[in-house]
């Protein structure tokens, strides 16, 4: 009796053995988990880019004359919008990215200024366009982009002295240096948004000579351009 009750005991317990082997053999096997960095992979600046941007301009210049008995009023200063189009290709080693850019901004703006002892006698200055080739270096933190960027610039522009008996028009391209700096933010693997303050520095002598001895020297000077931008980048994550 005890053995039969035994053996029927070890009759179930060897069944529901058998069952949850069984059970267990028909579970799905679960992979095992990825590493964080094999699902996201950190972003990159590296590779061509192409973009728009928009801001505003500032510029300073003034007016000289001779003989010494004409003026005209001086320091004059020019605030005026700032569109245009840049682009550029960036390398990137760990943390550094370093890059070349260039960019074509349009900038139309004049001031008009009067001969202090002839009124009727005027000259107006106005700028077109601005132009640049900078080099950027920069250090990333994750979507982020904080830079540096300098190099050679172009500004073209217009200036005229205009009286009752004359008029002379000379068209012109200021050379100089531009520097200034930024931060870049990637909104999405191939979309970045940024803001950059660029400082241009132009020293170009525009002279024109009007009856009765004037010599009029009109001086293109200094500008500085606030900017916002939009860029894409081709083959980027």
């Amino acid at each position: 009796m005890r053995n039969h009750f035994l053996c029927s005991v070890s009759a179930v317990a060897i069944s529901m053995l058998a069952c949850g082997a069984s059970s267990a053999a028909d579970m799905p096997v679960r992979a095992a988990p990825q590493p964080a960095s094999a699902i996201v992979a950190a972003p990159t600046w590296a590779g061509w880019y192409l973009g728009g941007h928009a801001g505003e301009a500032w510029s300073k210049n003034s007016v000289t004359a001779t003989p010494a008995g004409d003026a005209f009023l001086s320091g004059q200063s020019i605030r005026n919008a700032a569109v245009g189009l840049h682009g550029g290709y960036n390398w990137q080693y760990n943390q550094w990215v370093f890059g070349i850019e260039g960019d074509w901004t349009w900038s139309p703006g004049q001031y008009n200024t009067s001969d202090t002892f002839n009124s009727d006698t005027s000259l107006r200055h106005r700028t077109d366009w601005l132009g640049s080739v900078r080099g950027r270096l920069g250090m990333a933190f994750d979507r982020t982009l904080i830079y540096a960027t300098g190099g050679v610039a172009w500004l073209r522009g217009q200036s005229s002295l205009a009286s009752t008996s004359n008029r002379s028009d000379r068209n012109f391209t200021a050379s100089g240096a531009v520097v200034g700096g930024g931060i870049e933010w990637k909104a999405a693997p191939q979309i970045s948004v940024r803001l950059e303050a660029l400082h241009y520095m132009f020293d170009k002598d525009i002279t024109h000579t009007a009856p009765g001895g004037l010599v009029a020297t009109d001086h293109q000077d200094k500008m500085t351009v606030v900017r916002a931008g939009v860029s894409y980048h081709f083959a980027s994550r």
